[in-house]
């Protein structure tokens, strides 16, 4: 009877915590590697340049640009890595909100439909309080999956503004 597949109720909510798990663990790991490179950068100013020898600090210079370079690499890497996640939730957003269109539309021909059988319209309430329920569902999963993307990239933009900064 029906076209196409639907998840359950279990489905959506599995899909979202991955989602939202993937976002924090990719955001923990962008935070790790921000945080190395504003610790490369601070000791690159940090950095004692009256001793030693020009070969030397030419050659700690060069070291702390690699580090510097490597760690930004991975930053880049992460946030792309990053980027992807928040595109996987942005269509699981819209899978979430075509069914709950759709579910509307369902409750919506629910209760336009005129049935005088007592026992028919009994099963015609079960039918609209399982319609109602998705709904319920749906909304619910839908503002957590929005709110997980916006925390998500609020820390990255947040992520984004330390490590670009003195980015030469």
């Amino acid at each position: 009877m029906r076209d196409t597949y639907l998840p359950t109720r279990q489905e959506i909510d599995d899909q979202n915590e991955r989602l939202s798990k993937n976002m924090e663990d990719h955001g923990e790991k962008l935070k790790v590697t921000a945080d190395d490179i504003e610790t490369i950068r601070q000791l690159r100013e940090d950095l004692d340049r009256s001793g030693g020898t020009t070969e030397g600090l030419d050659a700690v210079d060069r070291a702390v640009d690699s580090a510097d370079g490597a760690a930004s690499e991975v930053f880049d890497q992460q946030d792309r890595d990053l980027q992807e996640v928040h595109e996987e939730n942005e269509e699981f957003q819209e899978e979430l909100d075509e069914g709950k269109e759709a579910a509307d539309a369902n409750l919506d021909r629910v209760s336009d439909t005129l049935i005088e059988t007592q026992a028919a319209i009994e099963h015609m309430e079960a039918t609209r309080d399982a319609i109602q329920e998705d709904l319920k569902l749906l909304s619910e999963q839908l503002d957590a999956a929005k709110d997980s993307l916006k925390r998500s990239r609020e820390l990255e933009a947040e992520l984004r503004s330390v490590t670009d900064w003195r980015r030469e």
